[in-house]
Order: structure tokens, then sequence, then C-alpha cells
């Protein structure tokens, strides 16, 4: 990696390796020694061959830069690895892996890799530059999508990931809106492979419960942190992008995290004619079929999704029906107004977790799983009819209700029918059974009410209800459930997962570290014990972002008080620059900064004594006849006399007499001023030496010896130095 900076003498253009950054050069036009400045990454950084232009784009890998690549003179997107972290660990295992996969993909509709590469510890990927904009902006600025253009658009990303899984069994895991770049012909591309896993490898390195993708546009099982997803995972996440085109609006839409995964997990669908009522009823099918829960229950291959959208292409706005090997769910419609997401807060997200699972995280998934059709997927509430809601407790999904005659009085409350719990036609219940079957129902429901987290001690008490209970409806309900309890509860566990990462990441946001770290150190929440190694590496990232923002701003502090009393400096009212020291001193933001103000006082204080330490040394000489440079370039032997306040008085001798020969400091050359200081006290400071140059009007001169003395103090001399007019 190229820095590009200007001599500060003579202002000759540099360009320097990166890795002598820090260090002295000397400038080939003027022969000066030059300090190489350290940069970070922004226009004119040159990295493995390409210079960065400019910023186009962040992302959860990283950077993208357009960049000019140098050896073939044309414009690419270079993106970067963020700095953020180290280069070890998960992100730069995906970077590489995005580099090498998609190095090896070329289709139509996916971006174009040219070259990838590391320097200077940076790794890079060049990729086709895509003059356009993203899906994502194309409808907040014009709108949806009409349902031919959606199709057109699914049937090209389609044939794209299609390719993919073909030749390398590829999965992207992160596709979205913003992952589809439209280039001036509006031709899709897409990008972003950064997620991606190449499953014939098998290498085993996703974590189970890290959540890598977009919550918005992830498939349930991915956000489980499953191992064993795929292509199916991929089509559930371009269903929700085509959802999103087709309507303005995410499929399940809330403001944080956790309430997104929640009602992915318990709410119906909403219906895409609510707010694009033109849509036809087979393409909302085959949205629906492909957003379905239920992995099997979504189009089984691309090529079987290729098909379908060639069949709605073929015959659009075609008849109903033309989909039957996708099964279709059910679909609410709800209300067009979408309310402004409330401010993110940082504890609520983390301590709010419990209230989550109380909510659905939990034991909302035991009961997801208790219901039948539709109203299985809705959590208990008020909206639940009169006849079920007699049911105690959330067994309010169970009950069908539905067998009994409409005149039929209602049970009272804590009651329900024996037809609820039997089979069709069954014997009424013994009594004493019914008691202790409303007994055991009773105690599961308060458990799981007062235990949302605690799925196994829920599964525990079902199977006692499931030990007295006579086989019929309930039974199989519970016995279904306790055979789908792994899945759930590791499901659970990676939204409770995801909360936390979701509320470290909005921690390191916003710079709220220590309220961060507080509640995951004493987290009381779901899933504790298993969630303890990945809380202590979201602390150790907190922690770590914490002391780095403390350096930071202590960095900011002292270069602030440091460009201050170099004002002084430079003006030779040192007065001023130690009045400003001893107000920082005093002041408790600056508590932890006194060894560098110390330290910078001690600085001022030898500046502050160099025009009385040069005349110290001629007083020292009194008497005695010495060769005395001038900055006139003329060299005079003289004796020294006397010193009057800020004046030598020199003698030059005659054989007979001598003539007074007055001067002062300022008349002195600069090597002169430099072999005194010297002499008197040793070899004078780099920044004592940038203030004799700067008083022998070598300006360059001056800022590079204060930036050679790697203070702070000298940093901000130099550039009160480079400011001057």
């Amino acid at each position: 990696m190229q820095i590009t900076f200007r001599c500060s003498k003579c202002e000759a253009r540099l360009e320097i390796d990166a890795d002598s950054a820090g260090t002295e050069v000397a400038c080939p036009t003027c022969g000066s020694n030059q300090v190489v400045p350290r940069k970070g990454l922004e226009p004119g950084t040159t990295i493995g061959g390409f210079k960065l232009v400019k910023l186009i784009g962040r992302g959860g890998m990283g950077e993208v830069y357009l960049a000019r690549q140098l050896s073939l003179d044309r414009m690419v997107a270079l993106k970067l690895l963020s700095r953020s972290g180290s280069l070890s660990g998960d992100a730069a295992e995906r970077f590489v892996e995005e580099i090498r996969l998609t190095a090896r993909l070329e289709h139509p509709y996916l971006v174009t890799a040219f070259e990838a590469g590391e320097d200077a510890g940076i790794l890079y990927l060049a990729m086709a530059y895509i003059r356009g904009a993203t899906l994502h902006d194309q409808v907040r600025r014009h709108g949806p999508l009409k349902e031919a253009e959606t199709l057109v658009l699914g049937r090209k990303v389609a044939s794209a990931l299609a390719h993919a899984w073909r030749e390398l069994k590829l999965l992207h895991r992160d596709i979205k809106p913003s992952n589809i770049l439209l280039d001036s012909n509006g031709e899709p591309r897409l990008a972003d492979l950064g997620l991606a896993k190449c499953l014939d490898k098998n290498d085993g390195r996703t974590v189970v419960g890290a959540l890598l993708g977009t919550p918005n546009y992830m498939s349930p099982e991915q956000a489980e942190g499953r191992e064993d997803i795929d292509i199916r995972a991929d089509i559930y996440s371009l269903g929700a992008t085509l959802y999103t085109a087709v309507t303005g609006q995410i499929p399940y839409e809330a403001a944080s995290v956790v309430e997104t995964l929640r009602r992915q997990a318990t709410e119906p669908l909403p219906d895409p004619r609510t707010f694009s009522p033109e849509l036809s009823e087979e393409f909302v099918g085959l949205i629906g079929a492909m957003l379905s829960r239920e992995a099997s229950d979504r189009p089984k291959s691309w090529d079987a999704l290729v098909a379908i959208l060639d069949r709605l292409l073929a015959r659009h706005p075609g008849a109903a029906g033309i989909l039957p090997i996708v099964e279709t769910p059910s679909v609410s419609p709800v209300s067009t107004a979408t309310p402004a997401p409330p401010p993110r807060d940082v504890a609520a997200i983390i301590a709010g977790i419990s209230i989550a699972a109380a909510l659905g995280v939990g034991a909302g998934l035991v009961w997801l799983r208790l219901g039948s059709g539709t109203e299985s997927a809705r959590p208990p509430g008020p909206e639940t009819s009169s006849a079920s809601s007699n049911l105690p407790g959330p067994l309010l999904a169970v009950a069908p209700a539905t067998s009994a005659p409409p005149d039929a009085p209602a049970p009272g409350p804590g009651e329900w029918r024996d037809d609820d719990i039997l089979p069709r036609g069954g014997r009424p219940l013994d009594p004493a059974l019914r008691d202790r079957i409303g007994a055991a129902i009773a105690d599961a429901r308060d458990y799981a009410r007062t235990h949302p987290e605690d799925i196994d001690g829920q599964i525990a008490r079902f199977r006692k209800v499931a030990a007295i209970a006579p086989s019929g409806p309930l039974m199989h309900r519970i016995q279904e459930m306790i055979r789908t309890a792994p899945d759930m509860k590791r499901r659970a566990q990676g939204i409770a997962e995801a909360a936390l990462t979701a509320g470290a990441e909005e921690a390191l946001r916003t710079g709220r570290f220590a309220e961060a770290i507080g509640k995951l150190e004493q987290y009381p929440g779901p899933f504790a014990a298993e969630t303890k190694a990945l809380r202590e590496s979201l602390v150790g990232r907190l922690k770590t972002a914490d002391e780095e923002a403390r350096q930071k701003a202590a960095q900011e502090r002292i270069a602030a008080l440091s460009d201050r009393v170099a004002t002084g400096v430079v003006k030779g009212n040192y007065l001023s620059a130690f009045s400003d020291l001893d107000r920082a001193a005093a002041d408790a933001e600056y508590a932890s900064l006194l060894d560098s103000i110390h330290a910078t006082r001690g600085v001022v204080t030898e500046l502050a004594a160099v025009q009385t330490n040069l005349l110290k040394s001629f007083l020292a000489q009194k008497g005695l006849e010495i060769p005395i440079d001038f900055k006139s370039g003329k060299a005079e032997t003289l004796q020294i006399g006397s010193v009057r306040g800020a004046t030598v008085i020199g003698r030059r001798l005659l054989k007979e007499g001598f003539i007074e020969r007055p001067f002062t400091l300022a008349d002195l050359s600069l090597k002169e001023k430099e072999r005194r200081l010297a002499l008197a006290g040793g070899t004078p400071s780099a920044v004592v030496m940038g203030l004799l140059a700067l008083e022998a009007g070598e300006a360059p001169l001056a800022a590079n010896r204060f930036l050679g003395s790697g203070t702070a103090l000298g940093a901000a001399l130099a550039r009160a130095v480079s400011a001057r007019p």
C-alpha cells in the first residue's frame, strides 16, 4: 500500500510504501528529512495496485471503495475487510472464502470478481463496478415494482443462484434488496457473497446460533443457526426480497431483532395485496410458498422455482391454480399504517429478552406447536374467541371448541369439554381422571408462564399430562410437541443469542459500553448457561472497544490541549501556555492525563528557557575571545565583554584597545544557537531544535523537527506552523 504526501520544505509530491509510516525519509528533490505520516484509508491510498477514489458503501464485512486498477486503467469496486477487528477469526475466514468462491463463479447476473489479495495486512477483493443503484434504493426512491417486473427480477436472480448451487453447492446466506445491484439497463447483479458457505467442503465452521445474515430476510432455520440448511433458506430470503420489491414493505418488520424473529415465528405473513391490491392470486401464492416457515413447504430446488417463475411469466396474469406443486400458507391482511419504530435502547434489547421469551421466544414456541391450522401460528391474546378462551392459560391454542352445538352452554371459567381431549365419539372422562388431567395441565401452564425459558422443564410437565391423558387430540399434540422440542429449544436459544448480539452491536455503534457490559455480565434471562461463552466473547469485544474509545478520547483531549499550548508557544506567550496547562491539570476530565500534562509542561519549560540558556552560554565565556557565526553568513571572532538584558556586548580586539560589537540572539545563525545549547546542556530536544528553526525563519524544517519529536505537543506545533501564512 502506498501513502502519498508532500514535502514540508519544497512541497514536492512523495509516494512512500505504507510500511514506512512513522519513519524519516529523505526528500529526493530537496534532500530534507521528512516523517512519513500515518494515514488511514482515504482517497489516494493505493492497495494492491488499486488506487482508492471514493467510499461507496459499508457492510457487515467491511467497506467498498470505487477504485482505479492502475495496471489496466479501469474502475472497479474494491471491497476491503473491516479493520475494526483483527484479520484472524471468523470475519477474515469468511472474507477469504468469499474471495475464493466468488472468483470461481461467472454468470451474467452475478457480480464478476477480478482479483483478490492482501496488502499491508488488508484483505481486498476487486469486483466489477456496477453503475446504477441497489434494488433497495430503487424501491425506496421510485416505489414498488410491478408484478411482471418482480417476476423477471426473481427469475434472473434465481438463475444466478441455481448456477452457484450447480457449480459449487454454494449458498449465498444474505440475499436482500441491498445486495441486488441494478445496472444502467436495469439488469440485476447479485453481490456480496461474504456469508457464503461451500457445502461440498463440509468444513463446519459456521457457529451454531451465530446470526450470519440479515434478520428481516433470514429464514427461520438460518435464524436458529442450524448446520443443515440448504438452498431452501436462500429461497426464503429471495421470497422476502421479492415481497419487498413488489410491496415496498419488509415482511415481518419490527424495531428489534427479537421482535422480528418473534413475529416471523408466531404471526401469519401479511398479505402483499394489502399494499399492492393488483397482485394476482398466483403470485401471492408463490411468495407465500417461498416464505413458508417450514423448509419442506417451500419449492424444493432452484430448478423447481425457476419453472414456476417461467410459468407465471408465460401466463401472466394467468388463472388461479397454476402452482399445484407448492403449498400456500395462510396470509392475513394488516393495516397499511407503518408506525415509526421506537428509539432503540441497549439495556432494553438485552434485559428485555426474558419478556420476549414470555411473548414467544420460550413458552410461546411450545404453544405454537400445540395449536392447529392458522390459529396455531398465533399466540393467545384478547382476539381469541370466547369459547376457546375458557381454557386455562396457554392452552388457548389447543382447544378446537367447535364440536359442541351452537346452542350448547359455554363452560365455566377453568373448564373445557371432554371432546377437546377425547377422540371423536370417545367415552366421557371419569371425573377423578378429569381433575387429575386438569391439575397436570394447570401445573404445566403455570410453570411455562413463570419459567418461559425452561423448555425442558415445560416438556417434563407435559409428559406428566401425556402419561394420564387418553389418546385423542390433546395427546397427539403433546406428543408432537415433545418430538419437536429440541428444534424449538434450539430456535429459542438462537433468538436469545441474536438478541444478545444485537444489544452488543448497538452498544458498539452508540458507545454505551459500560451499560451493555453490565447487562451481559449479570444477564439473568433465558439460556444464561448456554449463552455464557457468547456473552463472554461479546463482553471482551465491548471492553476492547471501550478501552479504544477511552484512549481515543484521551488522545483527542490531549491534542486539543496541545493545540492551545502550541499557539502560545509559537507566539512566544509562554504565560498563556502555562495557564492552559494549569487549568487542564485542575480539570477532572484530564485526571487520567496528568502524566502527559506534566510531560508537556516540562517541554514548555525547556522551550521557555532557550533564550536564558543562550545568554548564559555567553556569560560563561566572559573575557574569552571566541568565533561566532551570524545569520548574515559572516563569522566574527569576538571577546565576550558582558550581557546587558537581551544584548551581548562583544569586543573586536585591536592592537591597542578594542571596538565594541553588540549583538542580540536574533543576530545569531541557527547553527550557532544549536552549538551553544549543545555545549550548555547536551543535545537539545527535537522540539527545541524545531523552535530554533522557526525563529530562524525556516518553517518547513521547524515543522519536520516538531513532528520528529513524536510528542503530542510536537505534532500540535507542526500544525500551528503549517497554519501560519
